[in-house]
């Protein structure tokens, strides 16, 4: 299929049912193909022999960067070649093991691969189908000293709450990861808290942190917040949904923050006219946050309201324009006006009311 593709660099077969016979047809395209930089084989009922003949062909093969064969049940077997692919191949980046059916000994024999490969970089093991809390001291141990991992999902797969201390307690001392998911922790505690606030407070090259669906209320999120005082490397906190519903003291922490671009507090709560107009002073002064995802719950009626207060906001703007400007500066004004940031999102929309409101 992609054998004599020379311009093919992403091929997306997800959902397909393959099968064994049909990796076995993507492996041998793959041992000759020298343009295909990312495949994805998700979810495709492959089988350990299916994952072998990838296996072989990725062993030939110098030009894959990103493999994406979540969803597959392969086994201890299917973990053992993917296991000797990442100790002998230098050029994958990226490899998504994702709701496959790994258990402890699979995923033990994975990580001891990981103390020779140096160019892995990403590593998605979220909700896989067995418990892996067996693994959890060695893959501490391999954070601490061996890896060379920046990136690395644990999403839904549920810890004990010691097992869960021990990665955060990692998180605190790591140089190389800047991107963690430790989402949907139903046990995550207060405790657990002032242990991610350690961690904000003193780690410097952490820039992502997903703590999504891990029932965290308002006085479990005080000390996460709180540690956004301090930090400088921090971009990105992932808390959508949770019972995160206290927005003005949320706020008052992240004043002192300069570094946060991204807070996403998807399916927190549905935010009333007080929160929108809270919002819309914080945002008018923060410098770093983006608007798109930003403070606002991603709810449609979050961005309906707020963009009925915004066009409000610029219904009153314009009114003061025709009377105090003439029409040349009246346009000049209004260019300047839509390449604010603050108001790119809805540029549309809002072109509508200014048309309307000039004529």
């Amino acid at each position: 299929m992609v054998t004599n593709n020379t311009t093919l660099k992403c091929l997306i077969l997800k959902s397909n049912a393959l099968g064994d016979d049909g990796a076995f047809g993507i492996a041998v395209d793959l041992s000759v193909n020298t343009s295909l930089t990312s495949l994805s084989l998700a979810f495709n009922n492959i089988h350990h022999e299916g994952i072998a003949n990838i296996v072989e062909a990725l062993k030939v093969n110098t030009t894959l960067r990103n493999l994406n064969i979540s969803g597959n049940k392969f086994g201890v077997d299917g973990a053992y070649q993917i296991a000797s692919l990442l100790e002998n191949n230098s050029t994958l980046k990226k490899l998504n093991l994702s709701a496959s059916d790994l258990n402890d000994v699979g995923l033990h024999k994975i990580l001891q691969s990981l103390e020779k490969n140096t160019t892995l970089k990403e590593l998605k093991l979220q909700n896989l189908d067995n418990d892996i809390n067996n693994s959890v001291e060695y893959l501490v141990f391999l954070l601490k000293t061996k890896c060379h991992l920046t990136k690395l999902n644990l999403r839904f797969n549920l810890f004990t709450p010691q097992n869960l201390s021990l990665l955060i307690e990692t998180l605190r001392h790591s140089t190389t990861l800047t991107s963690v998911d430790l989402s949907g922790q139903n046990k995550f505690t207060l405790e657990k808290a002032e242990e991610i606030e350690s961690v904000i407070q003193t780690n410097s090259t952490l820039t992502s942190l997903s703590l999504n669906d891990n029932n965290i209320d308002d006085a479990i999120c005080q000390p996460i917040i709180r540690g956004l005082c301090c930090n400088t490397s921090l971009r990105e906190l992932h808390l959508s949904g949770n019972q995160v519903y206290d927005i003005q003291g949320l706020l008052g922490h992240l004043h002192k923050n300069s570094t946060l671009t991204l807070l996403n507090l998807k399916d927190n709560k549905k935010f009333n006219r007080d929160d929108n107009n809270l919002v819309c002073s914080f945002m008018a002064i923060n410098k770093t946050l983006s608007h798109d995802l930003g403070l606002i719950a991603k709810w449609p009626r979050s961005h309906e309201s707020l963009d009925i207060v915004e066009q409000k906001e610029i219904e009153e703007l314009l009114h003061v324009l025709r009377i105090y400007l003439p029409i040349d500066l009246q346009v000049q004004s209004i260019t300047l006006l839509l390449k604010i940031k603050k108001y790119k999102k809805y540029k549309k929309a809002k072109k509508n009311v200014i048309t309307n409101a000039l004529y």
